[in-house]
C-alpha cells in the first residue's frame, strides 16, 4: 500500500527554499550565484521525489517483513523531509529489528514533535505505550575474565555458573562481583541501558604471596650418661636483657638531670638561703641517688642476663623437676631512698 506524504510538507519546503528573508541574509557573492526560481523548484521536486520513493521502498520492506531494509529506507526519507510519519515508521522498524536502545530514541524524538498528532491518535497512543515496555527490557550482557573460571555475584546474589557467562539485568546500575582461587576479588559497577547488548572483559591480578616464615628453631635435647638427668633446653634470650639495660641508661639519664637540678637549687640557697631552696636541693638531690642507685642495679642485673640462660624449670629422666637458673629483679622505694634488689636463683 503506497502512502503519499501530506502536501503541507511540499508547500512548506518551498517556502524555505524561496524565503526572501534568507535570500536577504546570503552575502552578493552568494546572491549573485544564487540559482533561479526554477532550478530551486526543480531541486525540491527531486528532493520530494527521493523521500517519497524512499518512504514506499521502506513500506514494502516493512511488509515483507525486511526490518533492517525498512528502517535504512525510512531513515531516508525521515533525513530528505523530515515528517511524523516517517519517524513513527522508522522506530517501529528499528523495534522489530531487535535494535532497542535505537528505537527508544526514535520513539521518544517522535513524541516530542508538535506535529506528532498528524500520525492519529490510535498510533500516537501505541507509540506511547510501546515506549513503556521498551524501556523495561533488560540488556544483555556477555563478561568474561582473564583468566576465566571467575564466580560471578551480581548485586548480592551469586550468579550460576562461572566465567564466561551471559547475563540478563533489569536496566539500571548493578554492582557485580568477581572471585577466582589465587587471584584478587574485584567489583564493578555496571550501567545497562534498555535492551543494550555488549560484552566486557576484566583483568583479575594475581593474589601476592607472603614470605614463607622463617622455621621455628627446634629444642635441642643434650644427652648425658646413663642415670643422670636430661634436660630440654631452648635457646637462650636476650630481650629482657636489652630492656633492663634500657631502663639502666634511662635511670642514668634522669639521675644527671635530677643532679643537675639540686646543683641548681645548691646554688640558689648559696647565694638567698630559704626553706624553699632547701627543699628544693633535698628533694633533687634524694631522686638523683634514686635513679642512680636504680642504673647501677639495673645494669648489673642486665650483665648477669646477658651471661645466664632463660628457661624454665627442666623435666629429668627420673621425674624430678631440676629448676632452671633465673633472675629476678625488684625495684626498692621508700622517703629516704631507692634502688632496687636482684636476686639470682640456681
Amino acid at each position: 500500500m503506497r502512502r503519499r506524504l501530506p502536501a503541507t510538507v511540499i508547500v512548506t519546503l518551498g517556502l524555505v527554499l524561496s524565503s526572501p528573508r534568507a535570500a536577504a541574509q546570503s552575502s552578493p557573492e552568494e546572491h549573485a550565484a544564487a540559482p533561479s526560481d526554477a532550478e530551486k523548484q526543480a531541486r525540491a521536486k527531486a528532493r520530494i521525489d527521493d523521500a517519497r520513493r524512499a518512504y514506499q521502498a521502506g513500506e514494502l520492506a516493512y511488509q515483507a517483513g525486511d526490518f533492517a531494509a525498512a528502517s535504512e529506507n525510512f531513515s531516508d526519507a525521515e533525513r530528505l523531509i523530515p515528517t511524523p510519519h516517517a519517524g513513527y515508521w522508522l522506530a517501529m522498524s528499528l523495534d522489530r529489528a531487535g535494535r532497542i536502545p535505537e528505537a527508544i530514541a526514535r520513539f521518544e524524538r517522535l513524541l516530542a514533535d508538535p506535529n506528532a498528532g498528524k500520525i492519529g491518535p490510535e498510533k500516537l497512543e501505541g507509540a506511547r505505550a510501546r515506549l513503556e515496555e521498551l524501556k523495561k527490557t533488560p540488556g544483555k550482557i556477555t563478561l568474561s575474565t582473564r583468566p576465566e573460571g571467575a564466580t560471578v555475584t551480581v548485586d548480592g546474589e551469586k550468579h550460576a555458573g562461572v566465567t564466561p557467562v551471559l547475563l540478563e539485568l533489569n536496566p539500571g546500575r548493578h554492582k557485580l562481583s568477581f572471585a577466582l582461587q589465587g587471584h584478587d576479588g574485584l567489583e564493578v559497577e555496571l550501567d545497562v541501558p534498555a535492551g543494550s547488548k555488549g560484552a566486557h572483559t576484566l583483568d583479575l591480578l594475581e593474589s601476592v604471596v607472603p614470605a614463607p616464615l622463617p622455621p621455628k628453631k627446634a629444642r635441642r635435647l643434650t644427652a648425658t650418661p646413663r642415670g643422670h638427668d636430661v634436660a630440654i633446653t631452648k635457646p637462650p634470650s636476650t630481650t629482657g636483657a636489652w630492656i633492663v639495660a634500657g631502663a639502666a641508661g634511662a635511670a642514668t639519664v634522669a639521675g644527671g638531670i635530677f643532679g643537675v637540678m639540686a646543683l641548681s637549687a645548691k646554688s640558689k640557697y648559696d647565694g638567698a638561703p630559704s626553706d624553699d631552696h632547701a627543699d628544693d636541693v633535698a628533694r633533687n638531690s634524694m631522686l638523683a641517688d634514686i635513679c642512680f642507685g636504680s642504673a647501677l642495679t639495673l645494669g648489673l642485673a642486665s650483665l648477669v642476663m646477658f651471661t645466664t640462660s632463660d628457661g624454665n624449670e627442666a623435666p629429668t629422666s627420673s621425674g624430678r623437676i631440676r629448676p632452671v637458673r633465673h633472675l629476678a629483679v625488684t625495684p626498692l622505694l621508700s622517703p629516704q631512698g631507692g634502688g632496687a634488689r636482684a636476686g639470682f636463683a640456681f
